[in-house]
């Protein structure tokens, strides 16, 4: 299985692996897509990282 990256890394940080499942949901007009928005403003798809007995399903 192949690791999806976005960006690149910096090689002088220690990364930890979080494996998480995000979903892009569209409206019946395919229009329009759910995000989710934080306290803090930023905005987000819906999902979040597998908790130890989670499957990606």
């Amino acid at each position: 299985m192949d690791i999806k990256t976005f960006g690149e890394k910096d090689e002088e940080i220690e990364y930890i692996l979080r494996p998480a499942v995000y979903c892009v949901m569209f409206n019946s007009q395919k229009d329009k897509i759910a995000i989710i928005q934080t306290s803090n403003g930023k905005f987000f798809l819906p999902g979040g990282g597998l908790e130890n007995n989670e499957t990606h399903a």
